[in-house]
């Protein structure tokens, strides 16, 4: 913390120096007229990584008035935190760096901090299916495949559930624990599978909830009326001649 602090003073102490009719790159200022070239926004919070964060030079006089410094040179003091080109810097890693702006032979700075993104959504169902759509169980055990694709971009998902429930006598329920099997926490596939018993009576099972968590405690609950309206199918028909 006291590093940063003393950062802050020092980036803001050079960034503060004024300079008096300088001649620089886009032209000298009106004779008489005191000038400080300055960088908006002087100070930049920007959270997650390969975001961009705009930057401005200008000239401004004792009055507040600014313009343009045209052709600023810029330059990143630690291109491992965050690079710029043309005033537009991407952050790349998370800490603190200086954003330096030259005109002429007048410099000034901007400090931009990097700290990790906020994950406060919880992870997106994009697809699910179960196959087969229909089983008979009338003299064996029947395995229905189950495979989600699932989206959370910051810190990924962690836990994926499926339940059902047969819609007949008993309203037996079962859920199934999906794995990743291919692509990433943030944007992978999850599958699973579930067992129909043998002699389970003849009649629907329907999938009631999908429920979904990430790495940050984020949950989303799928329900079966929210499965429908994304257009997946929630009925699994049990056929038995028992």
């Amino acid at each position: 913390m006291l590093q940063k602090r003393l950062f802050y003073r020092t980036v803001l102490s050079v960034a503060a120096v004024s300079v008096t009719g300088a001649a620089c790159a886009d032209g000298p200022a009106e004779p008489g007229i005191q000038e400080r070239l300055v960088i908006e926004p002087s100070s930049v919070v920007a959270d997650g990584l390969e975001r961009e964060v705009e930057f401005s030079a200008l000239w401004v006089d004792g009055a507040g008035v600014s313009r343009p410094a045209e052709s600023a040179a810029w330059e990143s003091t630690d291109p491992e935190v965050a690079t710029i080109m043309d005033g537009r810097a991407r952050t790349r890693s998370h800490g603190l760096t200086g954003i330096l702006a030259r005109v002429g032979g007048e410099e000034a700075l901007a400090v931009l901090e990097v700290v990790p993104a906020v994950d406060s959504l919880p992870p997106t169902l994009t697809r699910f299916l179960f196959t087969p759509s229909q089983v008979d169980v009338t003299s064996s055990n029947t395995r229905v495949n189950l495979n989600a694709s699932v989206v959370d971009s910051l810190s990924g998902t962690h836990t994926a559930i499926a339940m059902f429930r047969s819609t007949g006598v008993g309203n037996t329920s079962t859920f199934a624990t999906l794995r990743l099997t291919s692509g990433t926490r943030q944007d992978g596939r999850w599958s699973g599978h579930i067992i129909v018993p043998a002699g389970t009576p003849a009649g629907i099972w329907r999938l009631m909830l999908v429920r979904l968590e990430d790495a940050a405690g984020n949950v989303a609950d799928y329900l079966t009326e929210d499965l429908q309206r994304l257009g997946i199918r929630t009925d699994l028909v049990v056929q038995s001649g028992g």
